[in-house]
């Protein structure tokens, strides 16, 4: 019986052992960082990866970013100057454009594309699409 205890003690240590891995695994492939301007936001090299879209305005400040490697998913949201749009413009494509703001499809990095929200309001996001045509 005490032989019986001790297995299914061992059998639930090592589960529990293998729960953690994962999770800490997980975990380790999701990134999520503050950036108070857009220089600080190109020096970080997330541009050049592919977890930022290239033509943000580069009035861009108080970025909160965040992606997940594994998933290959990320967004994020910012402030920009509502009359700082000309870079965005020239290197994403309009979706749709409205009183409150404009909506734009950023270029692919092989099979992925951003969705960029600009609203008249000053604040911004995007999110990365995976698996984009």
């Amino acid at each position: 019986m005490k032989a019986l205890g001790l297995t299914v003690l061992g059998i639930l240590a090592t589960a529990g052992a293998v729960a953690i891995v994962v999770l800490v695994s997980a975990r380790l492939d999701s990134h999520t960082a503050t950036f108070l301007t857009y220089d600080a936001l190109k020096a970080s090299g997330l541009v050049e990866r592919g977890w930022v879209p290239i033509g943000l305005p580069p009035s861009t400040r108080h970025i909160e970013e965040s992606h997940d490697v594994s998933a290959n998913s990320g967004s994020a949201t910012f402030e920009y100057d509502p009359v700082d749009t000309q870079l965005t413009r020239q290197n994403c494509k309009t979706v749709i454009e409205n009183a409150a703001g404009s909506k734009f499809l950023c270029p692919p990095f092989e099979k992925q594309a951003f969705v960029v929200v600009l609203a008249k309001s000053g604040k911004g996001t995007w999110v990365l699409i995976s698996d984009a045509i």
